[in-house]
């Protein structure tokens, strides 16, 4: 039951990334349209792509983490959930894995920086580098 739970945040994470980030990626890679040495700096396209890719790895990651750590803990104490507790532990892991990688995804936008578009590397990240005063 947990582990299916993760393993669909996982994947929902996964086909987010795949569906928005990767494919913007590609078709920048592929296309190049834009005659401007910044093609997709600070559009509205960049910085959602940019805001999904940071989002749905970070999520990836960190639900990989919570999953090895409940399966390590099934393995070598199985007693410790019960199912009434599990669902509670796994409610909150999620609500708390989740909220952090927002707080993470949106925190450039806190700083008044954008998600800009990268040429030689056809990626869309945030830079903190050039923070607004």
């Amino acid at each position: 039951q947990m582990t299916m739970v993760l393993v669909t945040n996982i994947a929902l994470t996964d086909l987010l990334n795949g569906m928005f980030s990767a494919s913007f990626n590609a078709a920048n890679f592929f296309r190049q349209l834009y005659p401007d040495p910044e093609p997709m700096a600070m559009t509205v396209l960049c910085n959602f792509c940019g805001l999904i890719h940071f989002l749905t790895t970070r999520a990836s990651i960190l639900l990989m983490c919570v999953l090895s750590i409940f399966r390590y803990i099934a393995i070598s104490k199985p007693t410790l959930f019960n199912n009434s507790n599990s669902k509670k532990v796994l409610t909150t892991v999620l609500c708390c894995v989740w909220s952090f990688v927002l707080l993470m995804a949106f925190l450039p936008y806190y700083f008044r920086t954008q998600y800009i578009y990268f040429p030689d590397v056809h990626h869309c990240t945030f830079h903190w580098w050039q923070l607004k005063d």
